[in-house]
């Protein structure tokens, strides 16, 4: 189990590590994977729900997390557990961060670590039952009941600007026109309420390959690159009328438009390439908090 999720955290470490010495190569910041807030922020958001509107979300999800650790350490069966999984990724983020450049990104970390905080969790109150009685551990259970459904009624209001994006992007869109996403998850995400949950298959659009995934390719052969869906079939898929990009370069697709939507997120700004003659009429709509998403609007 410790080596699994150390496993799991390694590549989070080893990329951090890649991109802040490119970083430096380069003379830029290395930003760009970092939550903003405190220690008790990133405990917080590991339980309390990451971009929950509530202003004690964040503390008694911190709690709730050091009490996980806590119980966890305290008994011996999953002490190990604890000190590894439930410490370990925050130290090493920690050193990262002080060293090279901040690392926190608590939804990343959340989905690595709270199923271990759990076992953790429950290992505790058995082990309090087991220890006196019962009743001390019905009693946590109670009072971390007692914060948990109101909370899960504030994780449960929708945050997701995908679908409110989406509507925005039937709304204003013609025919003729060409919606660009350059990031593939946000792609998938819009497509899923502008055309349909079924739009198509993440795996046969995508942008154009990048050098190391053709040299892929290559070596295992065509067949095999097809029987794994290694070879993207599109880049585009038309509905409606209304062509929708996925990648940076727009630049083919975009020759007849008279005008395109530029869907981002300025937290992870990418820059598109679109056809010579298009001109920046700036923001026309938001959407999402804290997630936030734009829809920029170029026309000739």
């Amino acid at each position: 189990m410790q080596a699994g999720v150390l496993v799991l955290v390694l590549p989070q470490v080893l990329l951090t590590l890649a991109r802040a010495m490119m970083a430096r190569g380069s003379g830029e910041l290395a930003g760009g994977n970092n939550d903003s807030g405190g220690l008790i922020d990133h405990f917080g958001g590991m339980t309390a729900g990451w971009g929950m509107q509530w202003q004690w979300a964040r503390v008694f999800g911190a709690s709730l997390y050091l009490a996980a650790l806590g119980l966890g350490l305290w008994r011996p069966a999953t002490r190990l557990m604890a000190g590894v999984l439930l410490i370990g990724p925050y130290a090493l983020a920690t050193l990262i961060g002080l060293v090279l450049t901040p690392m926190f990104k608590t939804p990343v970390y959340s989905a690595m670590l709270v199923p271990f905080a759990c076992l953790a969790l429950a290992g505790g109150l058995v082990h309090v039952a087991g220890r006196w009685s019962a009743v001390p551990a019905l009693a946590l259970l109670a009072a971390m009941a007692a914060f948990v459904f109101p909370a899960s009624a504030h994780l449960n209001r929708g945050i997701s600007p995908y679908r409110t994006v989406a509507a925005e992007i039937k709304r204003i869109a013609q025919p003729g026109d060409v919606v660009v996403i350059a990031k593939p998850y946000l792609y998938w995400a819009v497509m899923r309420y502008a055309v349909a949950p079924n739009w198509g298959s993440p795996l046969e659009v995508l942008p154009p390959l990048s050098g190391s995934w053709l040299s892929l390719t290559q070596r295992l052969g065509q067949p095999m690159s097809m029987a794994l869906k290694l070879v993207p079939r599109t880049n585009q898929i038309e509905y409606q009328g209304v062509t929708y990009v996925i990648g940076e370069d727009a630049s083919l697709a975009s020759v007849r438009a008279e005008r395109v939507l530029v869907v981002e997120r300025p937290r992870y700004p990418m820059p598109v390439r679109l056809a010579a003659g298009f001109a920046d009429k700036g923001l026309v709509f938001q959407a999402g908090t804290p997630e936030v998403v734009e829809i920029h609007l170029h026309q000739r």
